[in-house]
């Protein structure tokens, strides 16, 4: 279905001379010759599954060329406490209105189906942001482990207020 998908946008948005979708094994197909950019979403809510990383860095080293690109180049997982209020509402899919110059109609529906988005609203942070994991997907090679166990954190707090939660974010 993604694949469908991204042909989709591809065509919509007169790329298929420049976009090939290729639908296969990642540790299984060859291609004819390295590419510019790889392009992943092997993200999830808290930003990267722990399961992810080594097999796109497997992928990395062996079709990236040199001087390529990866979309995202890093991943950052922040975590910071904070005094908050939580509105849930649905998602209309007013998002996909233009979003980089691009149309979506082939993934509108898709992705605002049966989904959530949850706003901060009214919210006071009470501490600073902490980085938990940084990975940078060009360069790192998972020897350190570093974004499975996380970054210790010592919280300082900034403010007399409340503490409801841990919000959890990532960058990428």
């Amino acid at each position: 279905d993604v694949a469908h998908m991204a042909e989709e946008l591809i065509a919509e948005n007169n790329l298929s001379d420049k976009i090939t979708v290729i639908v296969a094994n990642a540790g299984k197909v060859d291609l004819i010759e390295k590419a510019d950019c790889l392009i992943s979403e092997l993200m999830n809510c808290a930003g990267f599954n722990e399961y992810d990383g080594e097999p796109l860095m497997k992928v990395r080293d062996r079709f990236l060329k040199p001087g390529g690109r990866m979309i995202p180049q890093r991943i950052r997982h922040v975590i910071r406490l904070c005094d908050l209020r939580i509105d849930f509402k649905s998602d209309d899919g007013g998002w996909a209105d233009g979003l980089y110059g691009l149309t979506w109609k082939a993934v509108k529906d898709f992705a605002s189906a049966d989904s959530t988005s949850t706003e901060l609203r009214g919210h006071a942070w009470a501490s600073p942001p902490h980085v938990w994991w940084d990975l940078d997907l060009m360069r790192d090679n998972l020897s350190d482990n570093q974004y499975r166990a996380g970054i210790p954190v010592q919280w300082e707090i900034q403010t007399s207020s409340r503490v409801h939660g841990v919000v959890a974010y990532f960058e990428a």
